[in-house]
């Protein structure tokens, strides 16, 4: 029988040639500055991991038996973090994350809604006090209005 390519086959031919291109990108920004990590060193490190587990997903795709459907899960996904990405420079870090945590718990997960809400507002409050205090990171909690 012959195979075809699979989402998770196509996903991970992706992820490589993405994780190809930022750690071509953090090589141009240098690894090394004056002694200290450069700008290029933590995109290089994440681009090394994410191209080692996109080769694990496809050498584990090829081993799998056939049958392997199509999900829109991961596509729906995807456009929720889009949309979130969308929503931050307008809507400041607090807003856009915990609808976005809600709908992911809630609608990915398929939790309760006050599961849901309990979780956006807990893990946005622990962003908030993880970025603003111990990294401190200058971050637009909410929208200027």
């Amino acid at each position: 029988m012959r195979r075809g390519l699979s989402p998770t086959v196509i996903s991970a031919l992706v992820m490589i040639v993405l994780s190809l291109a930022f750690g071509y990108g953090s090589y141009r920004l240098g690894f090394w500055d004056y002694g200290i990590p450069g700008s290029g060193l933590l995109p290089m490190l994440a681009s090394a991991v994410l191209l080692v587990l996109a080769s694990i997903l496809l050498v584990q795709t090829w081993r799998e038996p056939e049958g392997e459907t199509f999900r829109p899960m991961p596509i729906a996904a995807l456009g929720l973090i889009w949309v979130y990405s969308l929503l931050l420079p307008w809507l400041g870090f607090a807003i856009p994350t915990v609808i976005m945590l809600f709908i992911w718990v809630k609608v990915v997960f398929g939790r309760p809604a006050w599961l849901a809400a309990l979780l956006a507002v807990l893990l946005t409050l622990g962003g908030i006090v993880l970025f603003g205090t111990f990294l401190d990171t200058p971050i637009e909690v909410w929208p200027n209005v």
